[in-house]
């Protein structure tokens, strides 16, 4: 009788084996125990050596539990969920190369509470705190607050990963996301950055070959305070180091206030927020956000429904932003319905913004942008490639106040449809073609113009805008409201230009600015441009250089000046258009005017 009880108990241990799965709380606990201390671990793997969930996890009465270390494998939760569940990290610490976790659940009951030592760089996510393999189909929603009194290092927190070496496809993040972080140390070699992202923190250094993040979709707040040196704020991501980005969805709600770590000195941080991603260094394509944008604090702010920032050498295409994108901080900021800041060689291809953008905060002796696709384009004086934006479109307000700067220049506020301000270099021009802007774009001080506040070294090519342009900025333009060293072709203005009484205003350009070979080719005016007598025009308020260059334009629409009603502004016909062309201050307009190629428009085409 003792020998068949034996027998029947070792077959009872045979068929669990073979069944493999983890069915409960002490499942989960004994299989953690084993990985961390390399044991054996067959009990739990069916015959393909994988690990399976059975049942739903609840972890409410579990007093100890040992995260699992490194998980080497594939752990399937089958849509399973974990209950209950108090924790300071990731279910695994790393998830290594060549390793899968897949249909695991997060539920709502779970919450997270992490803190940094100051001594350490901190990775926390629920699934996994490190991901260099798969995270596949895997949903957080539970909550996350983290904080970070003395960071020293770097800080990664995602819903669902930390940091990302590889792949994170299918996943979901619920969860409500907070984080606060102080940074005490003003020392070069001591200048922690943090990493903060609905789906996962970001990725940084050398990534696995073929990483990407793709398909994830966020609907939890997620919200940051605090003074690291950078912080990247992401709806999905906080930031890809060369980790592409595609066909993701944002539709929580991001804010970050980040604080200045010497308000009053140079020394300043810098916050970069996005629907998607905060910062990218890789492709972001086929993405939309409908999660409301907000940055506030003292920060030098890149604010995005789309991206943060974008650098280095990647595109952003095809990605719709519906969402408001706001910007109140109180040192500068770069505000786009797209991108906020676009360095080196990056392309901005068929995307659209239907969300208003906004720059409300202070910006004294610093430029400050808004555009409904790209607030700041910018090349390095030794770019061999520079920016690109191209077949895009905002259909968004776009508004900056005051900001307590008045200057008419580089440093001061810029707001545009399309781009807030973009600059090349004497090697290379940027380019902004095929772009429509539908929005209303208001500043109340500097530039404000229908495609472009002001550009240098920059082309435009086939651009329209049908949106009024309006304030009491000193330029502004149906197209470009300055401009030196590039071309306006082919692009058509159809939207009114209202500026101020000490305002320049031109329904193509409101000035060619300072550099030569600046040229107005082959474009058309059918809007009522209003502003200082003399410096309004038709085509050009103000052409400064004998080399600039007007051609082949179709004059139309209306000039009067600010005082003046919309309808009382002198009309432009067949008769008199040679009169409109350029403001009738001959003295400050120097532009050579090609009268026997410009003609009368109507409006129509």
């Amino acid at each position: 009788m003792k020998k068949l009880s034996l027998t029947l108990l070792a077959v009872a241990v045979t068929l669990a084996a073979a069944a493999g799965g983890i069915s409960s709380a002490a499942d989960l606990a004994a299989f953690a125990e084993a990985v961390n201390a390399g044991g054996d671990i067959a009990a739990w793997q069916d015959e393909r050596g994988e690990v399976h969930l059975k049942a739903d996890i609840d972890m409410g009465k579990v007093k100890r539990f040992a995260r699992i270390a490194n998980f080497e494998g594939v752990f399937d939760g089958e849509g399973h969920a974990i209950l209950n569940w108090k924790t300071d990290g990731g279910l695994f610490r790393l998830v290594a190369e060549g390793s899968t976790v897949r249909n695991l659940v997060i539920a709502p009951s779970c919450s997270m509470k992490v803190s940094d030592d100051g001594d350490d760089a901190l990775y926390a996510g629920f699934v996994a705190d490190v991901n260099h393999g798969t995270l596949e189909r895997c949903e957080n929603y539970g909550s996350i607050v983290h904080r970070s009194p003395r960071s020293q290092h770097d800080n990664y927190v995602g819903g669902v990963c930390g940091m990302n070496k590889y792949i994170v496809i299918r996943c979901k993040n619920g969860g409500e996301i907070t984080s606060a972080g102080n940074c005490p140390s003003l020392a070069p070699t001591a200048e922690p950055r943090m990493y903060l992202g609905g789906v996962l923190g970001g990725s940084l250094g050398r990534s696995l070959p073929g990483a990407f993040v793709a398909y994830c979709e966020n609907t939890g707040r997620v919200s940051y305070s605090g003074a690291f040196i950078v912080s990247h704020i992401g709806g999905i991501v906080g930031y890809n180091m060369r980790v592409k980005t595609k066909f993701c969805i944002n539709r929580g709600e991001i804010v970050s206030a980040a604080r200045g770590v010497e308000e009053g000195s140079d020394r300043y941080c810098q916050e970069m927020a996005g629907g998607i991603c905060g910062m990218a260094k890789g492709d972001v394509m086929c993405c939309d956000n409908f999660g409301a944008v907000t940055t506030r604090g003292y920060a030098y702010s890149l604010t995005a429904g789309i991206c943060g920032s974008a650098h280095e050498s990647l595109t952003v295409g095809d990605c719709d932003n519906f969402a408001p994108v706001t910007s109140t901080s109180s040192y500068q900021a770069s505000v786009g319905g797209i991108v906020g800041l676009s360095g080196r060689p990056v392309v901005v291809s068929h995307c659209r913004n239907k969300g208003a953008v906004r720059f409300d905060g202070v910006s004294v002796d610093r430029r400050s942008t808004a555009g409904g696709i790209v607030g700041d384009i910018y090349a390095k004086k030794d770019a061999v490639y520079a920016a690109s934006v191209r077949d895009c479109r905002n259909e968004g307000d776009v508004s900056c106040g005051l900001g307590e700067n008045t200057r008419n220049s580089a440093r001061g506020i810029q707001a545009a449809g399309i781009v807030g301000f973009v600059n090349g270099n004497e090697t290379v021009s940027a380019d902004v073609r095929d772009c429509v802007n539908t929005g209303r774009v208001r500043s109340e001080s500097g530039r404000a113009a229908g495609i472009c506040g002001f550009a240098g070294y920059c082309d435009f090519d086939g651009n329209e805008n049908l949106g009024t342009v309006e304030g009491g900025g000193a330029l502004l333009g149906g197209i470009v409201a300055a401009f030196e060293n590039g071309a306006v072709r082919g692009c058509t203005n159809r939207g009114d230009v209202l500026a101020g009484a000490k305002g320049q205003a031109g329904g193509i350009a409101a000035t060619t600015w300072n550099g030569g070979n600046s040229r107005i080719e082959a474009c058309r005016n059918g809007g009522v441009v209003k502003g200082m007598f003399g410096l309004a025009g038709s085509i050009l308020g103000e052409g400064r250089t004998a080399t600039d260059r007007i051609e082949a334009c179709g004059v139309g629409g209306g000039v009067g000046t600010s005082a003046q009603g919309r309808d009382a502004a002198a009309k432009a016909s067949p008769g008199n258009f040679e009169q409109f062309v350029t403001g009738r201050n001959v003295v400050k307009n120097k532009a050579v005017v090609d009268l026997a190629s410009c003609y009368y428009w109507d409006g129509n085409n």
